[in-house]
């Protein structure tokens, strides 16, 4: 069976704990790129003895994590949840971030601290020890609202203008300058004269043939 997302959502372990052979049966579903165990009441989760290099998106939320050191097996993360966690501390989440050069979105509580004086210094933090970080629940280094369907959006319509300009018929282009537009009148005139003159010509020789058949009689 071909997986993209798997979630083992509410899911008791023994002593509310997660080992490695736990991990070993998602190995064996190579196809998962986004995992979830959220509401699971889990203290611990053992890190992995295998990496997993090909989920891409992870939510532990609601549980009751201390570390996070597991994630280092988690190398192509780029989305990571991490919502009622509150026993972690900034130093656990920091080390973690360090071990995480691919993630680009972050999301916890939005009113968590761990342990720092206010949201926003956690924000800041998490930019510092992440710098490829492009949102910190959805806000970016500078404070601003991220909006990652608009710059899709953005890039598509580049794409497209791109396209474009090598495809479009180019009205203006098509119209004759002023230059080319006299050599036109010019040579519309020439054909005319040329045509007058030969229709002239014409009449005299139609005009010349009865006399010179006239003088043949004649003779």
């Amino acid at each position: 069976m071909d997986w993209d997302e798997l979630s083992i959502d509410g899911k008791t372990f023994a002593d509310n704990k997660m080992v490695d052979q736990d991990w070993l049966k998602l190995h064996e579903m190579s196809q998962v790129q986004a995992f979830a165990f959220i509401d699971c009441k889990l203290e611990t989760v053992e890190k992995p003895s295998k990496p997993f290099e090909y989920i891409e998106v992870l939510d532990i939320s609601g549980n009751k994590l201390k570390d996070l050191d597991f994630l280092a097996q988690f190398p192509l993360l780029v989305s990571l949840t991490c919502r009622g966690n509150a026993d972690l501390k900034i130093a656990e989440i920091k080390s973690a971030l360090k071990q995480l050069p691919n993630l680009k979105i972050l999301e916890f509580d939005p009113d968590a601290t761990f342990g720092l004086s206010s949201p926003k210094e956690v924000r800041d933090e998490c930019f510092a020890a992440a710098p490829e970080l492009l949102a910190v629940n959805n806000l970016k280094q500078d404070g601003e609202i991220f909006d990652d369907e608009n710059s899709d959006d953005d890039e598509e319509e580049e794409e497209e203008e791109d396209e474009d300009d090598g495809g479009e018929w180019d009205e203006e282009a098509a119209q004759p300058t002023e230059g080319e537009t006299e050599d036109l009148e010019e040579k519309e005139e020439d054909g005319e004269d040329d045509g007058e003159d030969h229709g002239e010509d014409d009449g005299e020789d139609d005009a010349e043939e009865p006399a010179a058949k006239k003088q043949r009689t004649e003779e």
